[in-house]
């Protein structure tokens, strides 16, 4: 399983705001034709994993984290830290947040994320499943040795007593096109959060 990475992040305004319940709703095919397998328990017989309905991304890797690229611009990433066992979602989302800059930095180009400063958060429920959703910012290079902010927005949870998350980063670093980085991030939103309503712990097929 993939380790925990050595890149120090900070996870200021953690606690969550509010406490909102959200009904089941079923996203489409055509908005998430794909399937994203994840394995979160392998100590248990048969083996457990998370499945989450993707949109149409490149595949990147694999490795516990699975990391997708939607475009240039914008990266999605599905968590689990199968090595770990939680009770509560804020020790979940800062083990999350770990493998979500090691799935990052695992692509071998040069890139890395740090430094989470998070300026919205929310508790849900969504489908029985107590959430934690937050909408931030973070330290990064990416192609560049130069480090600028870029936003980020997620889901930390807990699978069978595992942290799990759906991450999703806007890597653009024109800081002056703050209105695409903005639409950019928001369409990442609108995915992340159908993501989430899709979320399914079961045994291997």
């Amino acid at each position: 399983m993939l380790s925990m990475s050595a890149i120090a992040c900070s996870d200021k305004a953690a606690e969550p705001s509010t406490d909102t319940s959200i009904d089941k709703q079923d996203a489409t095919q055509n908005d998430l034709p794909q399937k994203s397998r994840v394995i979160i328990r392998e100590d248990l017989e048969p083996y457990k994993f998370l499945y989450v309905d993707i949109p149409n991304v490149l595949h990147v890797e694999s490795i516990g984290t699975e990391v997708y690229i939607v475009d240039n611009d914008r990266i999605i990433a599905v968590i689990s830290s199968a090595d770990d066992r939680v009770n509560n979602i804020k020790d979940a989302h800062k083990i999350v947040m770990k493998h979500f800059a090691d799935g990052i930095e695992g692509r071998g180009k040069g890139e890395s994320v740090d430094n989470l400063v998070i300026t919205k958060s929310e508790k849900l429920n969504i489908n029985n499943r107590d959430m934690y959703k937050f909408i931030g910012t973070m330290d990064a290079t990416f192609s560049s040795d130069t480090v600028y902010k870029v936003n980020v927005v997620g889901y930390s949870f807990i699978c069978e007593e595992v942290s799990c998350g759906i991450w999703g980063i806007v890597t653009s670093k024109e800081q002056e096109e703050q209105d695409k980085q903005i639409k950019q991030i928001k369409q990442i939103e609108t995915v992340i959060d159908k993501m989430v309503k899709t979320v399914e712990v079961k045994d291997m097929e």
